[in-house]
């Protein structure tokens, strides 16, 4: 049985600290049998919620995310709807990163999904907001 990890985020100026994030979404459920998802923020839902652009396009952030070796599925978020593409996946575990909040509305619609706080890696270093 394959084990559906979810993981989201605005991945902007990818750096080391998300490749970081994604090797350990992918090995989440420390099992071989476990698939990626990974949504991409859209740029109006990013400014909804850091109140501000990300420096990347959203098409600039889902290329640098699909390059990379742990992600088995990429989906650009939904402008409306947060939840709608994790109703398609129904994922086992959500991993998200040690800054990350999870809506409420989340927990009320995948009551037994796992959810995973990644480490940091040196934060103080690859953080998007304070890469220039």
């Amino acid at each position: 049985m394959n084990i559906k990890i979810l993981s989201a985020g605005t991945f902007d100026k990818f750096h080391k600290g998300h490749e970081s994030f994604l090797e350990q979404a992918k090995n989440g459920d420390n099992s071989k049998n476990s698939q990626l998802f990974v949504i991409v923020a859209r740029e109006k839902n990013v400014e909804k919620i850091k109140k501000r652009k990300p420096r990347d396009s959203e098409e600039k952030r889902l290329e640098n995310v699909k390059k990379n070796k742990n992600v088995d599925h990429i989906f650009l978020g939904d402008e409306t709807d947060f939840l709608s593409i994790p109703k398609k996946i129904n994922p086992d575990i959500l991993c998200v990163g040690y800054d990350q909040h999870i809506p409420q509305k989340f927990y009320e619609e995948f009551p037994n999904c796992k959810i995973k706080k990644m480490k940091p890696f040196f934060p103080e270093k690859y953080k998007s907001s304070l890469m220039k």
